[in-house]
């Protein structure tokens, strides 16, 4: 996965403890290995994280993961 890729030397503490959150795409939803290894990256990048209410399994879908063709027109011309 992600993590799997990146050496930890390489990660700088950028974050210094900022609160943030990671909206998890819908199409990860089920991929529990690739939503922790995310947000491992960002503790250690130096963020403090905050759960979205509706994470992992139950994240809300945006809608447009099937229809960018239409909602950026420009990345479709590029894919």
């Amino acid at each position: 996965m992600i993590y799997d890729y990146i050496n930890d030397e390489q990660l700088q503490f950028v974050g210094n403890n900022e609160e943030i959150a990671i909206d998890d795409p819908c199409t990860a939803r089920y991929n529990d290995k690739m939503q922790s290894q995310v947000r491992e990256i960002a503790k250690k990048l130096g963020f403090y994280l905050k759960e979205l209410d509706y994470n992992g399994e139950i994240t809300t879908c945006c809608g447009y993961g099937g229809l960018t063709c239409f909602s950026n027109k420009e990345l479709k011309r590029i894919s």
